[in-house]
C-alpha cells in the first residue's frame, strides 16, 4: 500500500507508530529523511536494533530516485520537506512518483510518505492533487 499525506509539522508520534507497525509486519522498514527533517535521537529509533531500521538521508533527487529503485525493504517511511520538493524539478518528481506507486504495486511495498510543510505545487502537479488543503494525497492499495 502505497499512502501520501501532508502535514504542516513532523508528527513524531504518527511516526514512530509507522514505523513500528511496519517492522513488526516486515521486520525491517527504510527510513528516507530529507534535508530540514530532524530526528530527536530519543525518540523514534531508540526502541529498534539497528538491523530493523535503516536511515537513509536524501540529499538529492537522483539519489533518492536511484535508493528507492534498489532497495530491498518491502516496506519504507518518508519524510519529505515540502520546500526540498519544490526545488526538484517536474520530471524527476513524476519518476519519484511511479517508482513509489510501481514498488507498492509490483512488489508489494508498504510505503507511507509524509509530506511535511506548505503545500507544495510540484508535488501536487506530480499527483494530481492540485488542492492546497489535501491531507491524505492517496492509497493505492
Amino acid at each position: 500500500m502505497l499512502k501520501i499525506f501532508r502535514t504542516g509539522k513532523l508528527n513524531l508520534d504518527l511516526l514512530q507508530e509507522t514505523v513500528e507497525n511496519m517492522v513488526s509486519k516486515h521486520g525491517k522498514v527504510s527510513l528516507f529523511l530529507s534535508d530540514g527533517i530532524m530526528l530527536p535521537p530519543w525518540h523514534v529509533l531508540r526502541k529498534f536494533p539497528i538491523e530493523q531500521v535503516f536511515v537513509t538521508r536524501i540529499l538529492t533527487s537522483h539519489q533518492f530516485l536511484r535508493v528507492l529503485m534498489e532497495m530491498n525493504s518491502t516496506a519504507c517511511y518518508i519524510c519529505m520537506n515540502s520546500k526540498v520538493m519544490d526545488d526538484w524539478k517536474l520530471p524527476t518528481v513524476y519518476s519519484i512518483y511511479d517508482v513509489l506507486r510501481i514498488r507498492a504495486i509490483s512488489n508489494h511495498c508498504d510505503i507511507a510518505m509524509n509530506v511535511v510543510g506548505d503545500y507544495s505545487p510540484i508535488f501536487s502537479m506530480a499527483t494530481n492533487k492540485h488542492d492546497p488543503a489535501y491531507g491524505n494525497i492517496g492509497e493505492v492499495a
